[in-house]
């Protein structure tokens, strides 16, 4: 449960369906369109407090989303994929969110390439479709602007199944140029060499396990902290100046645990984020 978004937020209003099954906006035998949508209003009941942009004022435009995907199937095990998402938040940019190619060699076997959903978290391929978990909006002790969604890079995974269990592998490597935002202001990111390792595993369909492991080397351009760096080098503080980088390395871990039923759903989500760099502090979150 999600305390500090039931807390700020007094009422809010979530409208999120599926526009189209895969197959209903248009249909062909290599042609499929779909999509989805959601309508989230929200205010705070405290004109001195604000929460994820809420305001003491209702408003929809935090929250509201809608996404348009094409899949255009080349041959039988090989397919591009395309999604398109309209937000009516100023703060995230709009147009083409995913764009790769899919390629089965085998049964078990999926490789894409191209423009993906970063897999950080629990529910990151489903972050923007309201219907996919049990909250308004994902809860922001983890899901929150500071990782960036996209990279673009390759994926291998291998799926397998062990009578009432199943599971799949990924690995991943890429790369991620642009935007990340932390405290209601915008940061031009680099990352750099991007692996990771994502394990998924299902048991008796409503047990859901994931842990996953990422690092990159990464830069973050702060030009306060850059120019506060040239100083103390102007002073010949060369050393204090050098530690003043926001230029390293991160590695991110995380475990999650789901069981969904009928009648209530149950989650648990921990991340852990280490940096070897003075001023991006390590984080540790969770949530219940």
């Amino acid at each position: 449960m999600n305390a500090n978004f039931n807390d700020k937020l007094s009422a809010a209003l979530l409208c999120s369906c599926l526009l189209a099954s895969p197959a209903a906006l248009a249909s062909s035998e290599k042609l499929e369109i779909s999509g989805f949508g959601r309508v989230i209003a929200g205010f705070t009941d405290d004109a001195d407090v604000s929460f994820e942009g809420y305001e003491n004022e209702l408003s929809f435009q935090e929250q509201t989303l809608l996404a348009l995907q094409v899949d255009y199937h080349l041959l039988d095990n090989l397919t591009i994929t395309s999604q398109l998402l309209a937000h009516t938040n100023s703060e995230r940019d709009s147009g083409v969110e995913w764009l790769y190619a899919s390629y089965v060699p085998h049964n078990n076997w999926l490789i894409k390439g191209g423009r993906m959903r970063t897999p950080f978290y629990h529910y990151s391929d489903v972050i923007d479709v309201g219907l996919a978990y049990p909250w308004i909006s994902p809860p922001q002790q983890l899901y929150s602007a500071f990782l960036f969604n996209q990279y673009d890079g390759a994926s291998v995974i291998h799926n397998f199944a062990l009578g009432n269990f199943s599971g799949s592998v990924e690995g991943y490597y890429g790369s991620f140029n642009g935007d990340t935002q932390f405290q209601d202001r915008r940061y031009a990111t680099n990352i750099d060499g991007l692996p990771g390792l994502v394990f998924n595993g299902v048991y008796n369909t409503n047990v859901r396990f994931r842990a996953s492991y990422t690092t990159a080397d990464f830069s973050v351009n702060l030009a306060e902290i850059s120019a506060f760096a040239d100083q103390l080098r102007s002073f010949g503080f060369a050393e204090s100046a050098d530690s003043l980088t926001m230029e390293g390395e991160f590695d991110i871990y995380q475990v999650g645990l789901a069981l969904d039923e009928l009648e209530y759903n149950l989650a648990w989500e921990w991340m852990k984020i280490e940096s070897d760099t003075v001023l991006a502090p390590n984080i540790e979150s969770y949530y219940v």
